[in-house]
């Protein structure tokens, strides 16, 4: 199977997957949202950047370790696995010894039974990173798949029960437990592979000083992701927690969708081309024209239509987390092609411009949050707009000076395509705006509206950006015929 193929069949799979997966997700969130409280969800947002933190910390950055390096035995994934084990009992009790000052931090009391149940999931996770390692590797998404699914809908249907049942932020903790153990189940049950009880010191520090970097880059990522929900949660209240979170979470689901597939087939795909960089480049700058031409309009029509939407979708209750959803779909557009960027620097083993990369990225971000914190709240999540383009065209540059594609020949690609986008976003708004003062139903108008903003894209891409037609029917006829 040529490089192509593979990226053709290893993204239809994984798309399917972050799709199925997703569309459940959603389905069960709206659910959730109409049976739970802003504040349920803000506590659970609050704790996700310890329990974020704590996962890094477990994988140490061994399991990319394991998918990027060629030649590997059972000995080093029988390492990788010990240390796994290892690293989650260890986590799991400084979580459960940390969580009263964190709960003291907040003057919430019950957090600190959250952590300490929700926690948990460190010792689950830990017995199956490198069983997923593996089916990453062999680019068996397909396998990945058919343990997805049965895993969210599972653990949506504890949710959701509990939730009826009112247990209110419990519903959330549990339907996230049930989640990793049902999939750790199923990843024994489909993967062939088996520990063996050895420990090979030598390979482990090979795997971690790989690792060990990228360790320090998820922590920052999980401090610094999560940093607006412990802002808001200190200087705000657990309510604006909740807007955020859920904001957050509606904009990610388009941009998960596309994006976290590409880069979870990027990898192994980059990997195995890593010292080809015009192969390299042909394959980046395909993908970012197409990812970028997809995840573009749908967040600029989300961000045109946040108030309408959030009603129609979450009830009138949730209708004040409009204006954070307006700007943070603005700060989606651009890290939706950073995680295939940064995996051409993963496969090429540089991890320490990773590193030199997100340490800059921080710095620039805290300066910034420094900065305009006390104008409001609004001001803080500009920051993140703000940053999420610094952060674009640090990484473009990093990622340029391994393939010979200069940054300024980087940009010059998505501008146009952020042009017609944002033209398409404005056509939404005043159609909206329009039809508002003639249709009552709330549906009907933003159906009306989004279909006015898609016929206007897709014209406006064909008029000036032709080319992104074509690769996309080329690519759909690949597809058909792989999936015949």
């Amino acid at each position: 199977m040529s490089i192509k193929q593979q990226l053709i069949s290893g993204f239809f799979w994984t798309y399917l997957q972050k799709f199925s997966s997703q569309l459940i997700n959603f389905f069960i969130s709206l659910v959730l949202s109409r049976l739970l409280l802003p504040e349920d969800f803000g506590m659970m947002g609050l704790i996700y950047v310890f329990i974020t933190i704590g996962n890094v910390l477990i994988d140490s950055g061994l399991s990319l370790s394991l998918i990027r390096t060629k030649h590997i035995d059972q000995e080093d994934y029988s390492t990788v696995f010990i240390a796994n084990i290892a690293f989650g009992l260890l986590i799991y009790l400084i979580s459960f010894l940390i969580a009263p000052f964190i709960s003291n931090f907040y003057n919430i009391e019950i957090l600190t039974t959250l952590i300490r149940v929700f926690a948990l999931t460190f010792i689950i996770t830990s017995f199956s990173s490198v069983q997923t390692a593996l089916l990453t590797k062999k680019m068996l998404f397909k396998t990945q798949l058919f343990i997805a699914i049965p895993s969210l809908i599972i653990s949506g249907i504890v949710g959701i029960t509990l939730a009826f049942f009112n247990f209110g932020v419990w519903s959330l903790v549990y339907a996230s437990l049930s989640q990793n153990s049902i999939g750790t189940i199923q990843l024994w049950i489909y993967s062939d592979w088996r520990p063996k009880p050895v420990f090979n010191t030598e390979k482990f520090k090979v795997h971690f000083k790989f690792g060990y970097k990228l360790i320090i880059i998820g922590i920052f990522d999980a401090v610094f992701v999560n940093i607006y929900p412990i802002l808001i949660g200190k200087l705000y209240n657990i309510r604006q927690v909740g807007f955020y979170t859920q904001a957050e979470a509606l904009k990610q689901l388009p941009v998960s969708n596309i994006s976290s597939s590409l880069a979870k087939v990027t990898l192994p795909m980059f990997s195995r081309i890593q010292d080809e960089n015009i192969k390299i480049k042909n394959a980046y700058d395909s993908i970012t024209k197409m990812a970028l031409s997809i995840i573009a309009p749908i967040l600029i029509f989300i961000s045109a239509l946040a108030e309408p939407l959030l009603h129609f979708l979450y009830s009138e209750k949730w209708v004040a987390a409009a204006p954070y959803l307006s700007i943070l779909c603005f700060a989606g557009i651009l890290p939706s092609i950073n995680g295939y960027n940064l995996n051409i620097l993963n496969a090429k083993g540089k991890s320490n411009y990773i590193l030199r990369i997100e340490t800059f990225n921080k710095l620039f971000l805290i300066i910034l949050i420094a900065s305009l914190f006390k104008f409001g709240i609004y001001a803080l999540i500009w920051s993140k707009v703000i940053s999420t383009l610094f952060s674009y065209l640090l990484n473009s540059f990093y990622c340029g000076k391994e393939i010979n594609y200069k940054l300024i020949d980087q940009v010059k690609v998505i501008v146009p395509i952020l042009i017609i986008a944002g033209v398409a976003g404005v056509v939404v708004s005043f159609s909206y705006s329009l039809l508002n003062l003639y249709l009552h139903p709330l549906f009907l108008k933003l159906l009306i509206a989004v279909l006015i903003g898609i016929t206007t894209y897709l014209f406006l891409i064909y008029l000036f950006k032709r080319e992104i037609i074509f690769e996309f029917h080329t690519l759909s006829k690949q597809i058909v015929n792989y999936a015949k």
